[in-house]
């Protein structure tokens, strides 16, 4: 048989050197896509696992940390350190720490609005300037309780002591047709007392 000159001699297809650098380049293309997809995944149930059901107890958390700053000096003997008013509003005050890192006392007020349906903090400086926070909302009642270490109290302070303190606030919510409970703890009214011999 006679071959031409000039004449290439070609195969149809790939080489095997072909298609491996083929796949490999395919393999890392899926690898980076199944990183991307999971990246997304994990994202996206994250996302997702913020918009829970409400849980009362995460806004409850600020009076938790008003509570742990409670003041239990008195400026005035006629106000209570810690008190429930007529309203069904709680009142004391607490340290806040302001611009210029200075330590100031600043009132605290929390009490429920009906018509709003929700449960107001509100702090209010020396200066006169407030903050306004919804603590709970869709809540239609709130009944405070009171434990002194021996019993429960529905009002506070119990007797004529402006400085007594109770160790444990317990707010329960009715909320449509649950009633929630969350107990906050008063640490200013644990204090630890030495044994005697």
């Amino acid at each position: 048989m006679a071959v031409r000159s000039g004449a290439i001699d070609s195969s149809e297809g790939f080489s095997l050197v072909e298609l491996l650098v083929a796949l490999t380049l395919l393999s890392v293309v899926v690898l980076i896509m199944g990183l991307l997809m999971n990246s997304l995944r994990v994202n996206s149930e994250a996302l997702l696992a913020g918009f829970g059901e409400y849980d009362p107890a995460d806004d409850g958390r600020h009076l938790d940390g008003d509570l742990r700053m409670l003041l239990r000096s008195q400026p005035d003997r006629e106000v209570a350190v810690f008190a429930l008013d007529g309203e069904n509003a709680l009142a004391w005050r607490r340290l806040m720490v302001d611009d210029q890192g200075r330590e100031l006392p600043v009132e605290v007020f929390v009490a429920h609005d009906s018509e709003d349906r929700a449960v107001f903090r509100v702090l209010r400086s020396p200066e006169g300037a407030a903050v306004t926070n919804a603590v709970w909302r869709g809540v239609s009642r709130v009944d405070w309780r009171f434990w002194d270490g021996e019993e429960w109290h529905t009002a506070w302070p119990p007797g004529e002591r402006n400085d007594a303190v109770p160790k444990l606030v317990r707010a329960e919510l009715a909320r449509g047709g649950e009633r929630i409970r969350y107990d906050m703890p008063v640490p200013a009214a644990m204090k630890l007392e030495p044994e005697t011999p």
